[in-house]
């Protein structure tokens, strides 16, 4: 079994300890634990580091800073936000910096494991709120002058494929199965996409793409609802 390199931002011990117990026996290896922003610059292991927990109490605005920072400092790891908030505008902010989920404290630690399985295997997880705040929030973009979102037939019949094919949750590799092309060539199609549609990860066009009707958002990986033990 493949460990999985795991590294802990939490200020709370209590909560960084459960964690732990959580990953103990499973196949995240918990490399670094930190309990601030600060000390990350003191570590020498960061690109090895395939998951970053991020379990702070921090603000939408926070947020949005820190995990574009993780992104950085980071460069080859999936972001996750373990909080105890469920509110909209704190999902929200997770999800257009880039994270690549959102899990709530309530959850069980089997789902807990589960949903960063899913995570790691390019699956999109988030509360199941996020649908219907996500798709408002694009409605909202779409009235504004300078809104992400764009006319469709900027894109050609390819890229439309591919986005179609993200928002369904599927990975580069997948999609290069898919559509019988390979992974660079998929690589080369997604930064044409995030070009034109003036968007910064796969994650916000799989997003648009299912708020212009090429998919739908169950196919997205809710937590409440498609994670089951």
């Amino acid at each position: 079994m493949r460990t999985i390199s795991t590294c802990i931002i939490e200020d709370n011990y209590f909560v960084t300890e459960g964690i732990k117990n959580f990953l103990e026996k499973s196949k995240y290896l918990l490399n670094i634990d930190f309990s601030s922003f600060d000390e990350i610059d003191s570590t020498s292991d960061r690109e090895g580091c395939d998951l970053v927990i991020l379990g702070m109490d921090l603000s939408p605005e926070e947020i949005t800073l820190s995990v574009k920072a993780l992104k950085t400092i980071f460069e080859n790891s999936r972001i996750v936000i373990f909080s105890h908030r469920a509110d909209a505008e704190y999902v929200l902010a997770s999800f257009m910096a880039g994270a690549e989920g959102y899990l709530l404290k309530t959850i069980s630690s089997e789902v807990f494991l589960a949903s960063l399985d899913l995570i790691m295997k390019d699956q999109i997880v988030f509360p199941s709120l996020a649908n219907n705040m996500l798709c408002a929030h694009y409605a909202e973009l779409k009235n504004q002058k300078n809104g992400h979102t764009v006319d469709c037939f900027r894109l050609s019949d390819r890229e439309l494929e591919i986005a179609k094919l993200l928002a369904n949750g599927d990975s580069n590799k997948l999609i290069a199965r898919h559509l019988d092309i390979t992974e660079a060539t998929v690589k080369v199609h997604l930064k044409a996409i995030l070009r034109k549609l003036k968007l910064a990860n796969r994650t916000q066009v799989a997003v648009w793409a299912l708020n212009n009707g090429f998919s739908r958002f169950e196919n997205f990986t809710y937590q409440e609802e498609r994670i089951k033990a």
